[in-house]
């Protein structure tokens, strides 16, 4: 994995992620279970935290949802006139 914008054996971050996924339960029947003590899905910051166990996580999907929409349908309609051309 030596390409110009590859990082994963040099970036901190990767590195840091690739340690997590190694210390990860494969028995677990949960997230909770994933981890040991401290859990990083527990922690300030954690995606699983912030948005998944968030009350607002519906207005957030719909959001999310309806953005992906809107790609989508720019896309066909770049898709489209090209096909015009």
């Amino acid at each position: 994995w030596k390409e110009r914008d590859k990082t994963l054996l040099v970036d901190p971050d990767e590195i840091d992620c690739l340690k997590r996924v190694a210390r990860l339960n494969e028995d677990a029947d949960s997230i909770y279970e994933l981890y040991k003590h401290p859990n990083p899905t527990c922690e300030a910051g954690s995606i699983w935290k912030d948005i998944v166990l968030s009350p607002s996580r519906l207005n957030i999907q719909q959001e999310l949802k309806c953005a992906i929409q809107k790609v989508e349908i720019f896309a066909m309609q770049n898709a489209n006139l090209l096909m015009e051309k």
